[in-house]
């Protein structure tokens, strides 16, 4: 199973702050202020947190009437290329294995990956693909599957081509259903909640300014 999903991106930070576009220098010719300067980075990073969330999965899963669960979810920020994208796996559908929410899984997961989140529109939904797939035997956690992933986002970050990783089937080895296999990819860096975005700050800013150049 496989689609596309959107994120809004009007993500209200803690604090607004209205940046000046310009100022008058000397002369009185107008510059751009360092406030207008960041205003790219800012509205990127509220779409990548757009993602870091399992409202898109949650999306992914209710179009499928799977059930409304998605079991330990990760994300990760993906930079390369001059591009950045999200991530996201998690266990989806049934049966239900473990005796805690943290080791929650199926035989199932749901893999989404986003567009260039460099290129989306000032506030555009962010579209993104997803596919479930069968869960890798020996796998136990996501976490577990991102590692095994870990060549092939690599890779789709560094030639800044995801299609083969949109189109893989799950991670090496025998899958619990399907005698499906398959990877290849990376730049990821792994984490639960947004907080991780204070970490990925500067790899962003370093991809946007290489656009702009």
């Amino acid at each position: 199973q496989g689609g596309e999903v959107t994120a809004q991106t009007s993500v209200s930070p803690v604090v607004e702050l209205a940046p000046v576009d310009t100022a008058d220098g000397e002369g009185g010719q107008r510059r751009e202020t360092p406030a207008a300067r960041g205003e790219p980075l800012r509205q990127l990073t509220r779409r990548v947190a757009a993602h870091i969330s399992v409202a898109p999965g949650m999306q992914a899963v209710l179009a499928h009437a799977l059930p409304p669960a998605l079991w330990q979810p990760a994300f990760a920020i993906c930079v390369g290329h001059g591009e950045v994208h999200v991530v996201t796996m998690a266990y989806v559908g049934e049966p239900v294995a473990g005796d805690r929410p943290t080791c929650k899984r199926t035989p199932y997961l749901l893999r989404i990956v986003t567009e260039d989140l460099v290129r989306q529109a000032p506030g555009a939904a962010g579209a993104a693909k997803y596919a479930v797939r069968p869960a890798s035997a020996g796998l136990d956690s996501v976490p577990d599957h991102f590692a095994a992933a870990d060549p092939s986002i690599f890779a789709a970050a560094d030639q800044g081509s995801w299609v083969a990783f949109e189109c893989m089937d799950t991670a090496p080895g025998k899958p619990r259903d399907e005698g499906r296999a398959g990877t290849w990819r990376r730049n990821w860096s792994l984490t639960r909640a947004a907080s991780g975005l204070g970490r990925q700050a500067g790899k962003a800013e370093r991809a946007l300014r290489g656009r702009q150049e």
